[in-house]
């Protein structure tokens, strides 16, 4: 993602349901999103390349986010989170509404409530 690209990175998980191309559904977790794409957690990992549904909604009541996305990079076998068991896979959103990227934009571009 570009650098003048708004990233948000939660203290708290988004819940994300990928579909896959097969059908497959897998509820996930969102680790960082930005207007044009999401990090998520995958128990199962996804191939670069793979074409992908996603839908999440933002917090804390914000509007449903709905669309189409690419596999652009993903975790492989030998960088499984051992912790979580997980790999961390990169997904671009294609055509997303205007209203849809603006939501995004607004809400990765609000300030961090880091605790400590």
């Amino acid at each position: 993602m570009r650098g003048d690209d708004p990233r948000r990175d939660f203290a708290a998980p988004i819940a994300v349901v990928i579909t896959r191309a097969g059908g497959a559904i897998e509820r996930e977790i969102a680790l960082n999103l930005s207007p044009r794409g999401l990090c998520v957690q995958m128990h199962h990992p996804l191939e670069v390349g793979e074409h992908v549904s996603v839908a999440f909604e933002l917090p804390p009541a914000g509007p449903k986010i709905r669309g189409e996305g690419i596999v652009v990079w993903t975790g492989h076998a030998g960088q499984i989170d051992p912790e979580t068991q997980t790999w961390e896979t990169g997904v671009h959103l294609l055509g997303l509404s205007q209203s849809a990227r603006d939501a995004l934009a607004g809400f990765a571009s609000q300030p961090i409530n880091r605790r400590r």
